[in-house]
């Protein structure tokens, strides 16, 4: 994989998004599991994309709960972006807008 045209680069973006994001990954301070399933479903994505430069950094939290880092490496050119996201969620709450009429 070694450039993006912008159709693809929107197409993947529409079809990640969704995908991420719809699995929960509740930090463990709220209840929740982690990261871990997230995770998954992020280096899933990107070797289906044909990252070949892809990195799973894993570490324990104080709960000894597994807390996963996925970095991949892809792209061309001499300019390096960077995206940086963290992945864990806070808890499922009352919508704002309920707070509101209590």
């Amino acid at each position: 994989m070694d450039q993006f045209q912008e159709s693809e680069i929107r197409k993947l973006v529409n079809e990640w998004a969704p995908r991420i994001l719809e699995t929960r990954a509740v930090t463990p301070r709220q209840g929740g599991e982690g990261e871990k399933r997230r995770a998954d479903v992020i280096l899933s994505i990107l070797k289906e994309i044909g990252v070949k430069d892809i990195k799973v950094i894993t570490g324990n939290d104080r709960h000894k709960v597994s807390r996963p880092n996925v970095v991949g490496r892809f792209g061309f050119g001499e300019v390096t972006t960077w995206l940086v996201s963290h992945m864990d969620t806070i808890g499922v709450h009352k919508p704002l807008t309920a707070l509101w009429n209590d």
